[in-house]
């Protein structure tokens, strides 16, 4: 049984605005997490939830890997929450609503 309603994943601290309240804006490396590091997390955390959230730090739908984190996801029987700035869901859109 889930003991957390959302664990949330940072997958990139990367985004495609330059927003003065946002903590991305003033990092000066770009990083996307590796898809192995997120299968090892997901591993971890898929008995204490139901929904992983992707949020806060950067724009997750520019991640290189973003359509095979949501693979993992799926083949792990969880869900997904988005925190967006909506830029790029012409590429993601129909696949992120689908699943």
């Amino acid at each position: 049984m889930a003991k957390f309603r959302y664990i949330y994943i940072e997958i990139t601290n990367s985004c495609n605005f330059s927003c003065p309240f946002c903590p991305s804006s003033s990092l000066n490396q770009s990083e996307f997490m590796k898809l192995d590091d997120f299968k090892v997390v997901i591993d971890k955390i898929k008995k204490y939830t139901k929904t992983v959230y992707f949020h806060v730090k950067g724009e997750p739908l520019i991640h290189p890997n973003f359509e095979e984190l949501l693979k993992i996801l799926i083949n792990t029987n969880l869900s997904v929450k988005i925190t967006t700035n909506g830029t790029k869901l012409d590429k993601f859109g129909t696949l992120i609503i689908n699943h």
